[in-house]
């Protein structure tokens, strides 16, 4: 009887153990993928205002048809799509989402 008693509150022990050192865990991995949204998230909205400065210095778009700066204009505009299906968006929570230009 002792012995049961015994096995199951080393049994008990070691289980608040395991649970608290993953809660731990997810907590720490949880606040790390927090802060990588975030960071994507920035990045994302500096890369729509570099583009929309970009399209605003270039009206006319002769900067847009050269070869050269031209490319740097469509890689910009590849990148910004790249990110945007990766970045998971909320419904209505996106003021820049009508803002874009593509």
């Amino acid at each position: 009887m002792y012995i049961a008693i015994f096995i199951l509150i080393a049994w008990s022990i070691a289980s608040i153990f395991i649970i608290w050192n993953l809660l731990k865990k997810y907590e720490r991995i949880e606040d790390y993928t927090e802060a990588l949204e975030n960071w994507v998230n920035n990045l994302n909205l500096n890369l729509n205002k570099i583009y929309s400065q970009i399209k605003a210095i270039d009206e006319k778009g002769s900067f847009q048809s050269d070869d050269e700066v031209g490319s740097t204009f469509d890689q910009i505009r590849d990148t910004i799509n790249l990110i945007d299906k990766y970045i998971l968006k909320e419904e209505g929570n996106n003021p820049d989402d009508s803002q874009k230009e593509k």
